[in-house]
C-alpha cells in the first residue's frame, strides 16, 4: 500500500512537492492509495492524458464517459485493476486514482419521484459528486427528455 497527500479541494491532484514548488498553501488530507473494496463508492481522477491508469481494452470506452466527478461503484479486482461500474458501464483501471465517497441515495436506472406539489416521475441517469457540499447530486431523464436541473438527495423519492 502506498500512502501520498493529495490536495482535497481543488479539481486537479497534486503531491506534496508540487505545492511546495509553487509555494502554495493547501489543506491536505493524508489518504491510503492503491486500495480499494467491493461495494464501496467514489470518484476517480482521471483525464485522457492519463492512458497507463486503464486497462487497454477499456481506454476508449472510459474516455467517452468523461469520468471526472461521476460517481462509481467498485465491482471488484482484476489482477493489477480495480473494476469500475457505472450504471451498466464496466472500466478497469489502476486503483490509485479512485477516492472514496459516500454511496449515493439513487442509482442510475433507478425510479424516483420529485418530490413536491408538481411531482413527476423519471429514472436517474446520471450521478455525480459535488466537491463544494460534499454530497451527490442526480440527473433525472422524465420520459424522453433528460432535465438539465440537479437534483439532491432530498428532491428525489423512490417512485
Amino acid at each position: 500500500m502506498v500512502k501520498s497527500l493529495y490536495l482535497i479541494e481543488a479539481s486537479a491532484w497534486l503531491n506534496v512537492a508540487t505545492c511546495r514548488s509553487v509555494g502554495a498553501v493547501v489543506k491536505l488530507r493524508e489518504m491510503e492509495v492503491g486500495m480499494v473494496s467491493p461495494g464501496e463508492w467514489g470518484i476517480y481522477a482521471w483525464s485522457s492524458r492519463d492512458q497507463r491508469l486503464v486497462h487497454p481494452d477499456d481506454f476508449d470506452a472510459l474516455d467517452r464517459l468523461i469520468p471526472y466527478g461521476k460517481l462509481l461503484r467498485v465491482a471488484g479486482v482484476d489482477g493489477q485493476y480495480c473494476v469500475l461500474e457505472y450504471g451498466e458501464k464496466v472500466f478497469r483501471v489502476d486503483p490509485q486514482r479512485f477516492m472514496p465517497k459516500p454511496a449515493p441515495r439513487f442509482r442510475i436506472g433507478q425510479s424516483v419521484a420529485t418530490r413536491g406539489a408538481d411531482e413527476k416521475h423519471g429514472v436517474v441517469v446520471d450521478v455525480f459528486w459535488h466537491f463544494n457540499r460534499g454530497e451527490p447530486y442526480y440527473f433525472v431523464r422524465f420520459g424522453n427528455k433528460v432535465s438539465s436541473k440537479r437534483y439532491w438527495g432530498e428532491d428525489l423519492e423512490s417512485g
